[in-house]
């Protein structure tokens, strides 16, 4: 997933708290994660309207909406979630430890006040480099565990382990967003990878596309 993916992600949940009443996921400390870049993704996204909603009818402003709403929010923020929930659930069981794969702009551990949760975000070094800017500056608050590494390359499980990961104890882990960029197999071979990191009682939380019965892809 690429730093731009990774950053409308974010723009969706901020967007969404934001601009709504009722929030699916609430997520308040996305847009201030993205700084400068929210009001910049907020405008490409105006001024592409006709790209994004061929003929639509409207102003800028409830164009956008109709984006966000549509076409950003509906699997960022339900996959959101349903995975914190599921992270819930397996820390009031035990668990303490959390794991998030290709975390990009994830703020959970900007948002978690539960100390005894140790929070490891894999991702690519330049973005967990950004990311680690982006908290200083506005100075947010973070105990999170940055680890720098390729899910491509299994060496990835060792630099975990490094940084703490404690293979013997339960941990839950996220991969959102993950399984829409790799080969079936590719994927299937990281969920065997993990699997040998993760002791009985430990649990997982993905997403992944499907068709619906009219054979689009959902």
């Amino acid at each position: 997933m690429g730093n731009m993916t990774a950053k409308v992600s974010c723009f969706a949940r901020a967007y969404h708290y934001k601009n709504n009443s009722i929030h699916i996921f609430s997520d308040n400390i996305a847009e201030e994660l993205l700084g400068d870049d929210y009001n910049q993704i907020e405008k490409n996204m105006s001024d592409g309207l006709d790209f994004f909603c061929p003929g639509f009818k409207g102003t800028k402003e409830e164009g956008l909406r109709v984006i966000v709403d549509k076409q950003l929010s509906p699997s960022v923020l339900g996959r959101s979630s349903f995975c914190e929930d599921k992270l819930k659930a397996c820390v009031t069981n035990g668990c303490r430890q959390y794991v998030v794969f290709a975390a990009g702009y994830d703020t959970f551990s900007l948002r978690n006040r539960d100390k005894s949760l140790i929070v490891f975000e894999l991702d690519c070094p330049q973005i967990i480099e950004d990311k680690m800017e982006r908290i200083n500056k506005a100075r947010l608050t973070s105990a999170m565990i940055g680890v720098p590494c390729n899910l491509a390359d299994e060496t990835w499980k060792n630099k975990l382990l490094s940084h703490g990961y404690d293979k013997d104890k339960k941990a839950f882990g996220s991969l959102l967003g993950i399984s829409y960029y790799l080969k079936e197999a590719d994927f299937e071979q990281l969920i065997m990878n993990i699997s040998e990191i993760m002791t009985e009682g430990s649990a997982i939380c993905f997403d992944y596309p499907s068709v619906d019965e009219s054979g689009i892809l959902i």
